[in-house]
């Protein structure tokens, strides 16, 4: 399992840790990075979180194998549907919002074709501090994650979601 390209939506503490964690375990080729504020962006390359710093999320997904969405939860419904024209038919979509009901509600509602693509995925991990400057690769080694498929899930995507997160040092509970 390894992943040509990372789209990272949210370049912040969870999608920055989540991005280094899959390069320090060797999953992933590229990253490309989207976060509203362009300091952030910069931020994020010059750091070596992102190879490719985007001006829209759509831009991110584009090619994109690997999809992780990783902004607050009232921006996921126009997050998803910004990325639902691009995303591959193939990509692994996944969020770490903190919530379950509405991103899947946002997700149901802006999903159209690419429902089966996405796999909730709510990590029991964080920090006291946010922000880009303060991700850590090893913050999911020995936490858990708790996976929340829908019914619309191909076993194998679900699958592949929890090897992902298995790989990264985590316990992955799915419920």
């Amino acid at each position: 399992m390894k992943f040509e390209r990372l789209a990272l939506i949210g370049c912040g503490l969870m999608g920055g840790s989540f991005a280094l964690a899959l390069r320090q375990v060797g999953l992933v080729t590229q990253v490309a990075g989207f976060s509203a504020s362009e300091a952030t962006r910069q931020k994020a390359l010059k750091l070596g979180v992102i190879d490719s710093a985007c001006s829209s999320a759509a831009e991110a997904v584009q090619g994109a194998d690997l999809v992780l969405v990783a902004v607050p939860v009232r921006a996921t419904e126009d997050t998803l549907r910004t990325i639902d024209p691009v995303l591959s038919h193939d990509a692994l979509l996944m969020d770490v919002g903190s919530t379950k009901g509405d991103v899947v509600a946002a997700a149901r509602k802006t999903l159209k074709n690419r429902l089966p693509n996405f796999v909730p995925a709510h990590p029991i991990a964080g920090k006291e501090v946010a922000g880009i400057e303060h991700a850590d690769a090893t913050l999911y080694r020995e936490r858990q994650v708790i996976l929340t498929p829908l019914p619309e899930n191909p076993a194998e995507r679900v699958l592949l979601a929890h090897q992902v997160w298995q790989a990264l040092g985590r316990g992955v509970r799915i419920t």
